[in-house]
């Protein structure tokens, strides 16, 4: 939450919505040495992606990053072991 706090917009977003995540997990130690040159794997591994997005969502909405959840009309979601841990998000208002 306090990670997402100085992107909270200063009016909650209106209108529908795109969302798109990307889950960066951390590679593991494990990691063939040709996953690791490339930098990244695809994680099929739990945790499930719809309940990242689930948590996500709900913290974004408490925030206030838009009215509802229900706004969100597309939703793209990726989940990765990958170099470089973190998570990526971006919001974008949907073009009729």
């Amino acid at each position: 939450m306090s990670l997402l706090m100085p992107h909270v917009p200063n009016q909650p977003m209106e209108g529908p919505l795109i969302l798109t995540i990307v889950y960066k997990l951390p590679l593991l130690k494990t990691e063939k040495k040709a996953i690791r040159d490339k930098g990244w794997i695809f994680h099929d591994k739990k945790p499930d992606a719809d309940n990242l997005v689930k948590m996500f969502q709900d913290t974004m909405g408490k925030l206030r990053f838009w009215q509802d959840d229900s706004q969100v009309v597309q939703l793209y979601i990726t989940k990765l072991r990958h170099e470089n841990c973190g998570i990526e998000v971006e919001i974008d208002h949907v073009q009729e």
